[in-house]
Formats: C-alpha cells, sequence, structure tokens
C-alpha cells in the first residue's frame, strides 16, 4: 500500500485510498462521483469484490501484472504545491460521502509536523492499523516515511483479536500505532484484566 501511494503521487496522479472491506454501494458510488481514470488493486481483491471490474471504463491495474521497471526510468515532473495530491471520502453518516481534496502543500506541511509532534526517527517501527479508507493512513504512512522509519504493515483480519494484536506489537517491536478509542479501551481493560503491560518499545 505506502509503495502505491508513493508511486501515484511520483506519476504526478491523485490517490483515492479505498477499503475493498467496504460495502459495495459505497465503492461503486465513490468510484463514480470521483471521476476515478484508472483502478490499483490485485488479484485477491478483485476475486473476493468482482464488481469492481465493472466495465465502466476505468483503466483496471492489477499490481502482480505491472512490469518492473528501473527506478530512474521514470521522470515525472514535480508537482505544483496546489496541486492535488489525494481525496478521501467522509464516512458519509449525514448523507452521501463527500470527498475531501488534499493538495501537495498541505500533505507536506502536515506530514512535517506529524514528524515533529511525535519525535519520529529512524529507527521507529509504526503499525498501518487504520482502514485504506480513512485519514489517518495519510498519518500511519508519509510522517513514519519522511522520518526514513518503517511502516510495518499486516492483514487486517489479524488486527481484530486482542491477543494477536499485542503479538504483533512485540514480535514486530512496534514503537508507534493509532489507535480508535474503542479499540484502545478494549485493549487496555484487556491488559488490566491480564495484569499485563503494554510491550517495552510502545512509546506513543
Amino acid at each position: 500500500l505506502p509503495v502505491a501511494l508513493l508511486g501515484i503521487l511520483e506519476a504526478g496522479a491523485v490517490c483515492l485510498p479505498m477499503d475493498p472491506a467496504h460495502p459495495a454501494e459505497r465503492l461503486r458510488y465513490v468510484l463514480e462521483d470521483s471521476g476515478a481514470a484508472a483502478l490499483l488493486t490485485h488479484g485477491e481483491v478483485l476475486a473476493a469484490r468482482p464488481e469492481l471490474a465493472d466495465g465502466s471504463g476505468r483503466h483496471l491495474l492489477r499490481v502482480e501484472e505491472l512490469p518492473v521497471a528501473p527506478a530512474d526510468s521514470v521522470a515525472a515532473p514535480a508537482p505544483q504545491p496546489e496541486a492535488l495530491a489525494y481525496t478521501i471520502y467522509t464516512s458519509g453518516s449525514t448523507g452521501r460521502p463527500k470527498g475531501v481534496l488534499v493538495s501537495h502543500r498541505s500533505l507536506t506541511a502536515y506530514t512535517r509536523s506529524m514528524v515533529r509532534r511525535f519525535g519520529l526517527e529512524p529507527d521507529d517501527r509504526v503499525l498501518q492499523f487504520a482502514s485504506p479508507g480513512f485519514n489517518v493512513l495519510i498519518e500511519e504512512v508519509f510522517p513514519t516515511l519522511l522520518a526514513g522509519a518503517a511502516v510495518v504493515l499486516h492483514h487486517q483480519d489479524l488486527l481484530l483479536s486482542l491477543g494477536q494484536f499485542q503479538r504483533i506489537l512485540e514480535d514486530e517491536r512496534i514503537t508507534g500505532v493509532e489507535l480508535p478509542a474503542a479499540f484502545w479501551q478494549e485493549w487496555v481493560r484487556d491488559l488490566d484484566e491480564r495484569g499485563a503491560l503494554p510491550p517495552s518499545t510502545l512509546r506513543f
């Protein structure tokens, strides 16, 4: 996922992160409302969500079928600061989801401020926990990479169990994670009931 985000930005295009676990109606609406010209995904997702390949005319790019090119073979012009970097859609809890447009200038300023706020260093390891369709994804990925630190990826199903979550934190020596309040409360309650502590590596 981080490689896809960086590749899209490097190509001068606009990212529209989506969560394939979301309802089909939402996915179709977001694709149509945004006017997305291409969908970058992989075979596993298409096998589970065939409606994404709906013949709408947008380019369907499967990651596993893309040719591997030398790093210096692509020379896209640097984007202007006010050019769009990414779009994130709201939850739609008060109606239809709405696309929020974020420029490169805003993304850069926010990313730098997060690096300073959390004191991110190259030896940090940040767990990618959030849904790809939620703005927290941006907070997990871009500040971490700007600091030269590691984004640790795991299948989302493994993060639904408190036991699995704890093991991932320990085994991957995670130093940072951003959690929804409800999950945080359940995790802290579980630690308290077991008389356990968070991993010693975790600092934020």
